[in-house]
Parts: C-alpha cells; structure tokens; sequence
C-alpha cells in the first residue's frame, strides 16, 4: 500500500551516459563545470563507479532554461525601447 506523501517518481541514481543524453554534455565538460561548481557533484557507489541524483539533474536543467527565459524576456524588453528612451508603441 502506497503512502499518501510517496512522490510518483521514486529517487534513483543515473550513470554518465543518461547524465550526458538529458543536458547534451560530455564528458569532459560535465567534469570542468563540477570543478567550477557549476554542475551537481556524482555520488560514490564503489571505489570507481559513480551516479549522480536524478533530481539534481533535473533541477540543473530547469536552472539553465530559467536563466535562458530571463535573459530572453530581458533583451526582449530593452529592445522595444527606441533612441529618447521612449517605448515602442507597436
């Protein structure tokens, strides 16, 4: 029997070919954006294999394309303003 608070997608753990197929990354820039801070780090499951949290990516991703949408709506709204500082009235 299912609990009232059990979310419908359970947590799990993808390996680097999944990561790498959701965000379009490789490797290698997987890797410089985790030694910048700029990517979820991987957990350990054995002295060699790693995986990182599904949630993680997936907040990653969400990041990217709110950053993308605030950057678009701000050049979208600089742009409808003419020389004088008036707005377009289009």
């Amino acid at each position: 029997m299912a609990t009232p608070f059990a979310s419908p997608v359970s947590p799990r753990l993808i390996r680097l070919p999944e990561v790498m197929r959701q965000t379009g990354l490789s490797r290698s820039t997987i890797y410089e954006a985790i030694k910048r801070g700029d990517f979820p780090k991987p957990v350990s499951l054995t002295s060699t294999a790693r995986a990182w949290h599904s949630e993680e990516i997936d907040a990653w991703i969400t990041e990217r394309r709110a950053a993308r949408d605030a950057r678009f709506s701000l050049s979208k709204s600089t742009s409808d303003v003419v020389p004088g500082g008036r707005h377009d009235e289009t």
